[in-house]
């Protein structure tokens, strides 16, 4: 289904076609699409279909606007801050981010606003080959975090990090604010 709950291709035990692959495609930056393969098994011909995925609709709301911003409710919606790195967040729960299997990859350069609202990000395990290493790579002027709780956080650090940080690798004229650690584990790459 689409974002709004259309349903693009459905498939059942009666039906002629069978699913072969769902997969997530990332050829262009902040730019996924799905790809779906199907056979039809009476003719033996397999399609594919490309849907584009926005990934961008937050579960429970927001626009990104200072007047509404978006709702971080999940290790996902995480993940969609570097879609929008300008934009406006709030936390709107605690956040576990061990839901994920990969590592956090820095974004970037962000400059918009996380209201964490009182709330915790806990589990945060954070590796990167780039210079500037942290929840954010940069975080640009005039953008802001405030009352969050990061809890059971372990930074992995490479010889290819200049500059390491929880919150930041690098931060100028930007606000920290009210940002608590519970649990910091730094390790060092053994070359």
């Amino acid at each position: 289904a689409d974002e709004d709950g259309n349903t693009l291709r459905s498939f059942n035990g009666g039906d002629t076609s069978m699913l072969r692959v769902a997969a997530i495609l990332d050829t262009e930056i902040n730019k996924p699409r799905l790809v779906v393969g199907y056979e039809n098994v009476e003719s033996g011909l397999y399609n594919l279909d490309f849907y584009s995925l926005p990934f961008s609709k937050f579960s429970q709301g927001g626009d990104g606007s200072a007047a509404n911003p978006y709702v971080l409710s999940s290790a996902g919606d995480m993940f969609q801050i570097a879609s929008a790195p300008d934009a406006c967040y709030v936390l709107g729960n605690d956040i576990d981010m061990s839901e994920i299997a990969d590592p956090w990859t820095p974004i970037e350069t962000f400059s918009g606003k996380i209201d964490g609202n009182g709330h915790t990000i806990s589990n945060l395990y954070i590796k990167s080959g780039s210079s500037y290493c942290g929840l954010f790579s940069y975080m640009d002027e005039d953008a802001s975090l405030k009352d969050v709780t990061f809890s059971n956080v372990h930074i992995h650090v490479t010889a290819d990090n200049r500059y390491t940080g929880l919150v930041a690798g690098m931060s100028i004229k930007s606000v920290v604010e009210n940002v608590r650690v519970n649990g910091l584990e730094v390790t060092a790459a053994a070359d």
